[in-house]
């Protein structure tokens, strides 16, 4: 595609997102030629993945959500919002109904998608979004988005675009064996890590960058609201948190509080021995005893 329809396409598609949109006006400039108008038609295929804000577990065949919005994005379609609609099929279109055409002098054309949209968190320049961990709960980060999910499929012509979901973060979860007739006041879990939980994922890749490689703690805190007590036998005894694909676990430090005191475990990890690596779509299970802890038992189980 030579620089004056690159040109064209874009200065099309600016004027449309500026002015605003009607039923049925197209994306993208129709042909000039007298060649037949084609609308792409997209679709999303549930594989391992949902679009939902809160994510069913990794393990689950998970499903689409009506109402779900998704972004796609490539050369010419930039920043374009669909709505995911199940008992459409395709179950996917533009929020005002716009039709996209074909780019009709072009044989082939990647396109990407991601989820949950969020207009705030793409980056045009870089074309990426904004991603993190849950656990970075500061204000300034409402503009990333939580466990993306992302596809990518190529237009062809009379064909419609397939997205195939995955999901670009992994999982830590965490279980925790208190003893039973044991009473507790308090628990802390402090996770330190290679890198801070936020990032960009490339839309062209789905690859997550974090954006700073210092070291970071995180936490998971247990303390009974009402100043009482717990046994453990009603207190939270598992967590699930999200984590940037590619982290590495340098220190984990468990405290709790019991009638005999205060019990600390701290185990740091090394080059020689490290924790088993996180990766997108996967999760590690932990496990932590807290009558064996006093004996070092942490389990990490890396699990498709």
């Amino acid at each position: 595609m030579n620089n004056s329809k690159n040109i064209l396409y874009l200065t099309s598609l600016i004027i449309l997102m500026l002015t605003g949109c009607e039923a049925e006006t197209p994306i993208a400039p129709l042909p000039n030629n007298g060649e037949e108008p084609m609308e792409v038609h997209f679709h999303a295929v549930t594989v391992n993945a949902d679009v939902t804000v809160s994510r069913a577990n990794y393990e689950e065949k998970a499903s689409l959500v009506t109402g779900d919005k998704i972004g796609i994005w490539n050369e010419l379609y930039h920043h374009i919002e669909l709505t995911y609609t199940a008992t459409a099929n395709p179950n996917l279109s533009t929020t005002h109904q716009e039709k996209i055409y074909y780019p009709y002098d072009t044989e082939k054309l990647p396109v990407y998608a991601y989820a949950p949209y969020n207009e705030f968190a793409l980056d045009t320049q870089t074309n990426s979004v904004l991603v993190k961990s849950e656990w970075v709960e500061d204000t300034t980060y409402n503009d990333y988005i939580t466990d993306p999910i992302w596809a990518a499929d190529t237009i062809s012509k009379g064909d419609t675009v397939n997205f195939k979901f995955t999901h670009q973060m992994a999982r830590l979860k965490i279980e925790i064996k208190p003893e039973e007739e044991v009473i507790y006041s308090n628990y802390t879990l402090t996770f330190t890590f290679d890198r801070t939980q936020h990032g960009e994922m490339s839309l062209t890749n789905g690859i997550i960058t974090p954006t700073e490689y210092s070291d970071c703690n995180y936490i998971e805190r247990f303390k009974d609201p009402t100043g009482s007590s717990a046994t453990g036998t009603n207190m939270p005894i598992s967590y699930d948190h999200i984590i940037l694909p590619g982290s590495k676990l340098k220190k984990i430090k468990v405290q709790f509080a019991e009638r005999s005191g205060i019990i600390t475990y701290e185990h740091t990890y090394t080059d020689e021995q490290p924790f088993q690596d996180f990766v997108a779509g996967k999760y590690i299970q932990m496990y932590i005893d807290f009558k064996k802890i006093k004996a070092v038992t942490i389990h990490p189980n890396h699990t498709n």
